[in-house]
């Protein structure tokens, strides 16, 4: 027997029933205690079918025995209930029972299955992530990585109760669901493509979890219900990381957690010019897709749009994401060669001290230029105007990159360079 912690009795209950906390106690209030029970027996939820003893005392709020330890659960489960019935303000002390493994391999399906149904309702809401669906179940394998990590997470039984915890407000949080589905996969993506240079095994699987944790786990505190969704930004990371510290337990873990709202520090330092933050591979990549799918999600971008990739360019080398993430987002969403000339454009760029602007263009063969606003003796005669700084909408913060509103020169030195080895790309495709 091993032991599961619950917050009240409704939520012990929901972890046999797909009904939220809120839906139960309503049903209770309607039916009354007697009819209620007679329910979750035709249901033939656990504390039914299974001997299930407390492993604590359960006590109302003035310190009262209502259960003591060791008494099977469903014993007092009536009279417990019709104090709910007669004041639905009652609360009682957390507690603890005792399951068996049949019962955990119960609550690990149902788990299974609710994410399930929520990942399907992810894949079918279609919209800019559509076609990434598709890619993802067609040519990668990092759904069966996600089933893995689940099933990892969940042989034991603390790790079981954290995700029954999670599953039940799934449903009220599904946009928040989704950006986790989406940071997830790329995640896998991108650290399988960083990952093929390594040669052990057991690293790349030990990686590939802690990845899988820092994304998907990354709102575990809401999920959870120790935080509400518009809480403060350092009381959401807080709980959601102490999650981490439990379960998962690599400190680099559970400061990529602790820290991905903080895109800027106390000082205004970018998050990845602090060399501690550079140094963490999992708060690298969380940070970055979680700025690619937010921007995608809240912009007119779509995750092929050469647009979004020059943004995490800009972002990367203000040092708000990881250069070598975004490297990769490149190369799986935009064509080759795009990607290529988009990498050596911001390669000039960053050789240039006047850092001119990466310009994406239509029309021309070649997608990007480069412009700017010095006049020199490079500066070619075709002007562009912008005439408002480019405005990026994006939760995660207001990073003062991209397009300063004025007038532009095009730099005929550097997309010359362009040019010359957009057309040697052309010779060896």
């Amino acid at each position: 027997m091993q032991t599961i912690a619950h917050s009240n009795v409704f939520e012990m209950l929901a972890a046999d029933l797909d009904m939220s906390e809120g839906a139960l106690r309503g049903r209770l209030a309607l039916q009354g205690a007697s009819e209620f029970v007679k329910y979750l027996r035709y249901h033939n939820i656990s504390i039914f079918s299974h001997n299930m003893p407390m492993a604590s005392e359960l006590r109302d709020m003035g310190g009262n025995i209502l259960i003591n330890k060791d008494v099977p659960v469903e014993k007092y489960i009536e009279s417990l209930l019709e104090r709910y019935v007669v004041n639905p303000a009652f609360m009682t002390t957390s507690f603890s029972v005792q399951v068996s493994d049949e019962v955990l391999e119960l609550y690990r399906l149902r788990v299974d299955g609710r994410i399930g149904r929520a990942l399907e309702k992810v894949k079918n809401s279609g919209g800019k992530f559509k076609a990434f669906h598709e890619y993802v179940d067609g040519k990668t394998k990092v759904g069966k990585s996600l089933e893995g990590f689940l099933a990892k997470v969940m042989d034991n039984a603390k790790g079981t109760a954290v995700m029954l915890k999670m599953v039940r407000n799934i449903d009220s949080h599904m946009d928040m669901f989704s950006n986790s589905v989406y940071t997830t996969f790329l995640g896998l993506i991108i650290s399988s493509m960083h990952l093929n240079r390594l040669s052990n095994l057991t690293d790349k699987e030990y990686f590939i979890h802690n990845m899988t944790f820092t994304t998907f786990m990354q709102y575990s505190g809401i999920f959870s219900g120790y935080a509400m969704e518009d809480s403060d930004a350092a009381l959401k990371s807080h709980q959601s990381a102490q999650i981490a510290a439990d379960l998962c337990r690599d400190p680099q873990v559970y400061r990529a957690i602790l820290n991905r709202y903080c895109y800027k520090d106390e000082n205004g330092i970018p998050v990845f010019n602090i060399q501690e933050n550079a140094e963490n591979p999992f708060m690298r990549i969380l940070m970055t897709v979680n700025l690619f799918v937010d921007i995608v999600k809240k912009n007119k971008y779509t995750t092929g749009s050469i647009e979004i990739h020059k943004i995490m360019y800009e972002l990367a080398y203000a040092g708000y994401a990881d250069i070598d993430s975004v490297k990769l987002l490149g190369r799986l969403f935009l064509p080759a060669m795009k990607q290529q000339l988009l990498e050596y454009a911001f390669k000039l760029r960053q050789a240039c001290p006047q850092k001119p602007l990466v310009w994406g263009i239509t029309g021309d063969m070649m997608p990007v230029r480069l412009i700017c606003d010095k006049e020199c003796a490079y500066s070619g005669l075709h002007k562009t105007f912008i005439p408002e700084r480019q405005s990026i909408v994006t939760d995660e913060g207001d990073f003062g990159v991209g397009n300063a509103a004025g007038i532009y020169y095009p730099c005929e030195f550097l997309t010359d360079k362009m040019r010359i080895y957009y057309n040697n790309l052309q010779k060896k495709d």
